[in-house]
């Protein structure tokens, strides 16, 4: 019987230790269904899959939903170590470093239905009005035209705002295709 305790005692001692050596990371994202909104089934897609992966590799997540901004802000300052659902940009290899792709999304341009909106280039988008969301990854060539009437904020189908009731907006969290060039990585 003593032995019996002696066993029982070592291995709740080791269940103990083992919380104790786990490391915790905490991972951000935004509310971006069926991907990452914390009101689904595990917390969306990614929030799930990233979480399964960690937790088979030994660590424990926390997972904190704030706005996107303030998620990229965040893993910069050292307050969060994963961001979920980021698309690969240059300018975002300064303060953190990408995993390989574990989503593959396409992306098109979201408009009005009753907008007759036809374009090749981004040239022809000129005289709309397009909804951005802030901190998000566009292509080099979409951000750098100037020309482009770009709006933040507003709401989309799926609750993301629409800014100043522009005729569209990229879709898919706000990307834009890249014209004539590879997709952007998730």
């Amino acid at each position: 019987m003593l032995r019996l305790l002696r066993a029982m005692a070592l291995l709740g001692m080791l269940l103990i230790a083992q919380d104790a050596w786990a490391v915790k990371l905490r991972m951000a994202g935004d509310a971006w269904a069926p991907y990452s909104d914390v009101s689904l089934l595990n917390g969306g897609l990614s929030t799930d899959l990233v979480r399964t992966a960690l937790s088979r590799a030994g660590y424990t997540v926390d997972y904190e939903q704030v706005p996107w901004a303030r998620a990229i802000h965040g893993l910069g300052e050292g307050r969060y170590d994963i961001l979920i659902n980021a698309w690969y940009s240059e300018e975002r290899t300064r303060i953190g470093e990408f995993s390989g792709e574990y989503l593959i999304n396409r992306l098109r341009l979201f408009k009005r239905k009753s907008a007759d909106i036809q374009y090749q280039s981004l040239q022809q988008l000129h005289p709309y009005s397009i909804a951005v969301v802030r901190s998000y990854a566009y292509s080099p060539a979409f951000d750098n035209d100037t020309d482009l009437k770009k709006s933040a904020g507003g709401q989309l189908l799926d609750g993301r705002s629409h800014a100043g009731g522009g005729e569209g907006g990229p879709d898919c969290r706000g990307r834009i295709r890249r014209q004539g060039g590879p997709q952007p990585r998730a």
